[in-house]
């Protein structure tokens, strides 16, 4: 399940990931992809609600993130915040029938402890999440490298490998150019694995 929110005013924009993971997952043998855009904190739930009640392999949220005074937000379309750290937000999240949860969203990764917060309240097996300001170029690579690992390959890889092999991918193809890249990663990873 994809969940798109933030999205670009402009009718002739360009910017959607659901586009652009419908063409990737297409390739990919059983894969559906649900993709909703999502404007306001109800839609988060409406759609949410619905990931409790059919099984999911990814719940991935494509949203701009912010992260300021120890608060971590999912921003939705017209800039309305969900602060991760309010119970009632992270609620939201409850007991979800999804293997993994994919957060694509600047900041939100720095707060490990909220994203293991996160993995137990939605019974997911893990919980990804960027550590600093990412580019739609290297969401669009990121994520691609994750969907051909959790399902593109015949073997199942447990999410920790999974993480290692996305860090140091990210770091050996220059898709984070930070000198620190490997020991200060992108893209960080809450697991039960």
């Amino acid at each position: 399940m994809l969940l798109e929110t933030n999205l670009d005013d402009e009718l002739d924009s360009v910017r959607s990931e659901i586009r652009f993971l419908r063409e990737l997952l297409g390739n990919f043998d059983g894969i559906e992809l649900v993709a909703k855009e999502v404007h306001s904190r109800a839609d988060l739930e409406k759609f949410l609600d619905i990931a409790r009640t059919r099984r999911f392999g990814t719940i991935h949220i494509v949203s701009h993130g912010l992260a300021q005074a120890r608060e971590w937000d999912i921003i939705l379309t017209r800039d309305e915040p969900v602060n991760l750290r309010r119970r009632e937000n992270m609620a939201l999240f409850r007991d979800l029938k999804a293997d993994a949860l994919f957060l694509s969203c600047c900041w939100l990764g720095q707060d490990r402890k909220m994203l293991r917060d996160l993995l137990r309240k939605s019974g997911a097996k893990a919980v990804f999440g960027y550590t600093d300001v990412v580019t739609d170029y290297q969401a669009f690579l990121v994520e691609a490298l994750y969907y051909h690992l959790a399902y593109g390959t015949k073997a199942r890889i447990r999410y920790d490998e999974m993480a290692e092999i996305l860090r140091f991918t990210v770091d050996y193809l220059h898709i984070d150019p930070d000198p620190d890249a490997l020991t200060e990663p992108l893209l960080v990873v809450e697991t039960t694995d």
